[in-house]
């Protein structure tokens, strides 16, 4: 976990390289690990790293990169508790964003607040992305889309 930490510092101060070493570092440990566990409540093995794979991405503005990580998650993001998966929707709202795919923001927003809630609706970086949509949906959003953007308090 300390490996996916300073990946993900790294990653907000623009340091591709730093990012991926720490990134393939943490892949490899969790390779040893084997699969997802939770101990000490890390929640550390292969899926939390593919998760911080696609945060990292998103950190250096490779929404695509962040999107086709998500969609090879595969099972074990299920067993995820659903406030780590509310916040993995959030970065790939974000990576969606970045790509200019406002519509499959939204969705990722919209699956997140159905999650946990308090992981979109008080997060100021949701209110960024919610925001964002809001502003490059052309005509009306979407009800379910609006609705959420009036519970976050964000201006439709």
């Amino acid at each position: 976990m300390l490996l996916l930490q300073g990946a993900m510092a790294a990653a907000r101060i623009g340091d591709n390289a730093t990012v991926r070493d720490l990134l393939h570092s943490a892949g490899e440990a969790a390779d040893v690990v084997g699969e997802d566990r939770n101990f000490y409540w890390t929640s550390f093995g292969p899926t939390n790293v593919r998760l911080h794979r696609a945060a990292a991405a998103v950190e250096l503005g490779e929404g695509r990169h962040a999107v086709e990580t998500h969609e090879s998650i595969g099972e074990g993001f299920n067993a995820l508790l659903p406030e780590r998966r509310a916040h993995h929707y959030l970065d790939i709202a974000r990576g969606y964003s970045q790509i200019g795919d406002v519509e499959k923001a939204s969705e990722m927003l919209l699956e997140g607040d159905r999650l946990a809630p308090s992981e979109i609706r008080c997060r100021p970086i949701a209110h960024e992305v919610m925001a964002d949509v809001l502003r490059r949906t052309r005509g009306a959003p979407p009800a379910p889309v609006a609705e959420l953007a009036e519970h976050m308090g964000v201006g439709v």
